[in-house]
């Protein structure tokens, strides 16, 4: 066993949770951030409102919630570790603040989303002072640590996800498999990531092994997260009002991609060349017959294989970490059982 794998068995708490049993998304991880946020709403400020008003439904917050009970398990103290959740969660609302604009998306997490409601230019303020936050609590993780490298770490996520957003605007046509794997690896899996490495670092035990391991277990997982992400929106389970949103509006969606794909001449010229029309009238015809193929199914064994993928990657991880990466992986796996795909058919054990 690494000196990191016996720091993180002598350093779990006891009595917080079932090793048995996975921690659910709904914990007190969750309740920790969701007030730490709304501590950090600025008072008598132009951004008040809209900050208000995009922390009323904070979501998973799965990012922080790695963080935190990464830190938890390592026996990291409970201002570094939120101080580093803090810098992730903030960073990636920064990324969904903006991609709304990009993507002009209305709404989100069932609401309005900030440009909407706000206007573009407060929004592009809001989303620069969240990605400002995230780098002051970046720099207060170093300073409660005493750990050099997370600064330069929340960099360098950013960095990736605004490389990978700017390549999927770049696209001159709609993206075939191997390009959306590309984006949504920079867009999706560095902060899913860093959650973990970053509070890993603040350990005096850092194992080039370990650190390998989750980089690989990411990938896929962040994979296969925004692949059934793709499934939710392209079926209306997601909650968005328009079905046909990412249809319509041409934005990469695995579904749609993988329909695609499977065009042969003519009908893969009739699809681009609607997807090419700036009106793109007629969604609702499209949408029916993506859904006459199998083209859902299809795309539910892409997660399904990165799971799989996931599940290799993470049996060389200690058997605590396996437990804090299992909500992600057992949600995954129950999103593809539910749709009848044949997954690992096993909990993260």
């Amino acid at each position: 066993m690494s000196e990191v794998a016996v720091h993180i068995a002598g350093n779990r708490s006891t009595g917080e949770r079932n090793s048995n049993e996975p921690p659910a998304f709904s914990t007190r991880e969750q309740t920790t951030l969701k007030s730490a946020l709304e501590n950090l709403i600025p008072n008598d400020s132009a951004l008040q409102t809209c900050a208000q008003h995009h922390f009323a439904q904070s979501g998973k917050m799965l990012r922080g919630q790695l963080a935190l009970m990464t830190g938890d398990t390592l026996g990291i103290s409970a201002h570094a570790a939120l101080a580093w959740a803090m810098s992730v969660e903030l960073m990636h609302n920064a990324s969904l603040v903006h991609d709304d604009i990009c993507d002009k998306d209305e709404t989100r997490r069932g609401k309005a989303s900030v440009w909407a409601a706000f206007g573009a230019p407060t929004a592009i303020c809001f989303g620069d002072w969240l990605t400002a936050q995230s780098f002051a609590h970046a720099a207060q993780a170093e300073v409660a640590s005493g750990t050099r490298g997370l600064v330069s770490m929340a960099a360098q996520a950013m960095a990736d996800l605004s490389c990978s957003q700017a390549h999927e605007f770049r696209q001159m046509k709609y993206p075939d498999w191997k390009t959306y794997e590309q984006i949504v690896t920079g867009k999706t899996v560095p902060l899913l990531t860093a959650g973990i490495l970053g509070t890993l670092s603040m350990t005096a035990c850092v194992d080039t092994q370990i650190n390998n391991a989750v980089d690989k277990t990411f990938a896929a997982l962040g994979q296969a997260y925004q692949i059934a992400n793709d499934i939710d929106n392209f079926t209306g389970d997601d909650g968005h009002e328009n079905l046909n949103h990412d249809l319509a509006n041409a934005a990469p969606n695995a579904v749609i991609i993988i329909f695609r794909d499977g065009l042969k001449n003519g009908s893969r010229l009739a699809f681009d060349a609607w997807l090419e029309d700036p009106a793109r009238i007629g969604a609702s015809h499209w949408r029916d017959r993506i859904l006459q193929t199998d083209a859902v199914q299809h795309t539910t064994d892409q997660v399904s294989q990165r799971l799989v993928a996931a599940h290799k990657s993470a049996r060389s991880l200690p058997e605590d970490l396996r437990q804090i990466i299992a909500p992600l992986y057992n949600y995954l796996l129950h999103t593809c059982t539910s749709m009848g795909a044949q997954a690992t058919g096993h909990n993260f054990q």
